[in-house]
C-alpha cells in the first residue's frame, strides 16, 4: 500500500453511555462519509471505563470503515496514558504525511477532512490547521451554530448546511493565530 495522505488518530476514553452515543451517532458515521482508501485510521482506547462497550461499537463499524479506509489500527492501551501521551503514541504509529488528531465526539461534515488537508497543504508556511466548533473557549468557537437538539437526520442536515455556508464564506481566507489550536481536531 502506498503511503497514506492523511493519518487520523483518535484516542478514546469513554466513561459515559452518552459519549458512546455520540461516537455511534456522530463521529463514526461522519468518519465513514469522509473516509478514503488513502487514509490511515488509528483508534486508541485509553483504558476507557466502558472499554467493552467501546470494543463492541468499533466492531459494529469496522466493516464499513474497512470498505472505505486503507489502513485501520485499533490499540488498547494497557494503562491510561492520558490525553497527550495517548495521542503521541498514535502519532508515532502514523504513516501519513499529514496527521489529523481528533476527539471521538466530533462530527466531520462532508469533505471536511480533505478541506483541512488542502488548507494545510495550501502554503508551506502553515504548520497546523483546525476547524471551528460551537463548544470551545477560544477563537475557534463559532457562536453562529446552536447546539444539536438530537442526532436526527434533520439536525445532521443542519450541520451540513452550516458547513457548506461556512466553506463558501471562508473560501481562501486563512486566519493566522499564533496562540495555538485547541486539541479537539
Amino acid at each position: 500500500m502506498s503511503e497514506p495522505l492523511c493519518t487520523i488518530v483518535v484516542s478514546m476514553y469513554n466513561s459515559k453511555p452518552t459519549t458512546l452515543e455520540v461516537v455511534d451517532s456522530l463521529f463514526l458515521p461522519s468518519l465513514v462519509q469522509n473516509a478514503q482508501k488513502s487514509h490511515q485510521l488509528i483508534l486508541i482506547d485509553d483504558q476507557s471505563p466502558l472499554k467493552e462497550e467501546t470494543r463492541k461499537l468499533i466492531a459494529k463499524w469496522k466493516p464499513e470503515l474497512e470498505k472505505r479506509i486503507g489502513d485501520i489500527t485499533y490499540i488498547e492501551n494497557p494503562e491510561n496514558l492520558g490525553f497527550a501521551r495517548s495521542y503521541n503514541k498514535g502519532m508515532r504509529r502514523a504513516d501519513g504525511d499529514v496527521v489529523l488528531i481528533a476527539n471521538d465526539d466530533v462530527y466531520f461534515p462532508q469533505n471536511s477532512i480533505n478541506a483541512l488537508v488542502s488548507t494545510l497543504k495550501f502554503n508551506e508556511n502553515i504548520g497546523a490547521v483546525g476547524p471551528v466548533t460551537n463548544y470551545a473557549n477560544n477563537f475557534q468557537n463559532t457562536l453562529l451554530f446552536h447546539q444539536l437538539k438530537d442526532y436526527s437526520p434533520k439536525e445532521l442536515e443542519r450541520i451540513e448546511k452550516f458547513a457548506t455556508w461556512l466553506r463558501k464564506t471562508m473560501d481562501g481566507k486563512i486566519y493566522d493565530k499564533q496562540k495555538g489550536l485547541i486539541g479537539f481536531c
